[in-house]
């Protein structure tokens, strides 16, 4: 989801995953309009996924994923920032339907 500050962080700093400049939940909803799908729904998955960044293997520091307290206290902060944003900047645009 372009709306996302951690997908734009990423959009920035990652030249390849420039990409994803034009994805959102309208952007996928157009994607699939024309397709024969019935009971589409699209939502937004994981607010704030500080662990996108911080994990990263070139910009960030994966070894912290090894640590156990590293990773509750990044899952606590996660929770907590994700409480503050709005669904349609979460970070993820999740679409489920069935075929008509």
């Amino acid at each position: 989801n372009a709306r996302s500050p951690i997908v734009r962080l990423q959009i920035s700093l990652v030249p390849a995953e420039s990409g994803a400049r034009k994805f959102n939940a309208e952007y996928v909803a157009g994607l699939l309009a024309d397709l024969p799908l019935e009971d589409t729904r699209i939502s937004a998955e994981q607010p704030f996924p500080l662990r996108r960044v911080l994990f990263h293997y070139e910009l960030g520091l994966p070894g912290l994923g090894n640590s156990r307290l590293a990773t509750r206290l990044i899952a606590g902060a996660e929770k907590l920032l994700g409480s503050l944003v709005p669904s349609s900047y979460h970070c993820y645009v999740v679409a489920a339907a069935r075929r008509s």
